[in-house]
């Protein structure tokens, strides 16, 4: 059973908890990390500074592919900007993508759902497996204009991609366009 002093000493720690929350939420957003590139024309708020951007291999642009990798594990992020017909929908985006990864080893199809977030688009998850890990991966399309789409591919071990499942989604919703002057 637990002491009126202990008691008490929780509901103070809970109360100033709540209260450094509510009174100075750059405290707890003080772990957040946000990512601008001269080189590309999107800003991206990471919620943890565990992510890092990876050096570009100099073949692709980094205008149009960059990567990024979670230090707590082997989970990485590839965004793509994407050129694509007027008529092509992020819905449509998914359907590719879902041809395109059937032929992985031990496919298995996700759903796809519709995303809010800055850019607005459509998310769909699969899982497979390489060198006799499952892999999981999680897509994001996101649309810009009606000929410019930005697909947000996290890819990693299962288990560590479902650990920070509110991450993914946090840095999707943050993804932005640059405001050009």
């Amino acid at each position: 059973m637990l002491t009126t002093s202990f008691q008490h000493r929780l509901v103070t720690i809970t109360l100033m908890s709540i209260l450094v929350a509510t009174f100075f939420p750059t405290i707890i957003r003080s772990q957040a990390r946000t990512f601008k590139n001269k080189s590309v024309d999107y800003v991206i708020e990471f919620p943890s500074t565990a992510w890092r951007a990876l050096p570009s291999s100099g073949i692709v642009s980094p205008r149009t592919r960059m990567e990024f990798k979670y230090t707590g594990g082997n989970v990485r992020l590839i965004v793509r900007r994407k050129l694509v017909a007027a008529d092509v929908t992020p819905s449509e985006m998914v359907s590719r993508r879902q041809q395109w990864a059937q032929h992985l080893a031990g496919y298995i199809s996700g759903t796809e759902e519709t995303f809010s977030g800055k850019l607005n688009g459509a998310k769909f998850s699969y899982e497979y497996v390489q060198g006799g890990k499952t892999v999981s991966a999680l897509v994001y399309y996101l649309e810009s204009d009606n000929r410019t789409m930005y697909s947000l591919l996290f890819r990693g071990p299962s288990d560590e991609l479902r650990s920070i499942g509110s991450q993914t989604n946090s840095i999707a919703r943050s993804f932005r366009l640059k405001r050009h002057s």
